[in-house]
Order: C-alpha cells, then sequence, then structure tokens
C-alpha cells in the first residue's frame, strides 16, 4: 500500500461516523419516494428515518461537544497549573480582577454572537 492509499484509508475512517448516517438518511427518504402508497412499509420507512435523522444529529453535536469539552480542560488544566506555580513564586494576583471580569464580559458576548449567528 502506498502513501496516497494509506491517506485515503485514515481519512475514510476518520469521517464515515459522519458522512454514513447522511448516506442511510438519502437511502431511506429515496424509498420513501418510491412506496408512496404501502402503508405499512411507510410507516416503517418514516420511523427508520427519524431514527437515521437522530443518529445523524447526535453525531454531529457530540463530535462540537467533545471539542468544547477538550479546549475548556485544557485551558482550566494550564491555568490552575499556572496559578499554583505562580503563588509558590509569591506572586499576587490581586491587580487582575477587572481585566477578568472584563475579559469575561467579551468572551459571554461573543459566545452569544456565535450562538445567535451560527451557520449550522
Amino acid at each position: 500500500m502506498d502513501a496516497y492509499q494509506a491517506y485515503l484509508v485514515i481519512y475514510l475512517n476518520a469521517h464515515m461516523n459522519v458522512v454514513s448516517p447522511e448516506l442511510f438518511v438519502l437511502a431511506v427518504m429515496c424509498h420513501l419516494y418510491d412506496y408512496p402508497q404501502n402503508h405499512t412499509l411507510n410507516l416503517f420507512l418514516l420511523g427508520l428515518l427519524t431514527v437515521a435523522m437522530s443518529l445523524s444529529i447526535g453525531i454531529s453535536s457530540s463530535m462540537a461537544l467533545r471539542t468544547s469539552l477538550d479546549l475548556t480542560t485544557m485551558v482550566v488544566v494550564s491555568l490552575t497549573g499556572y496559578t499554583y506555580w505562580a503563588a509558590k513564586k509569591g506572586m499576587d494576583f490581586h491587580f487582575l480582577g477587572p481585566l477578568l471580569f472584563t475579559s469575561l464580559l467579551v468572551l459571554n458576548f461573543f459566545g452569544f454572537i456565535q450562538i445567535r449567528y451560527s451557520t449550522f
């Protein structure tokens, strides 16, 4: 296997958990289009479509949740470590109170903007 094939295998393995639910939803929708008058099959396919769409939405939102969880953990651990290290050296952080408050307000403001005007 050459380098291109290895890259393709890694790429497909990493992205199939996102692509496969959408392909499954598309396949179910095509079958729904083919059998609009068959009552029992139509109900089964609609149930299958509901499950497939919920899996697709769950996978995509869990990826965003995992990313935000990882970033938050990294920031908290690094800032806590720095604070313990600086406290052992005798540094004082009382002068940073207004800066911390202002920074949190700015981060919340931009977070609300991202929520309000998100593209997905």
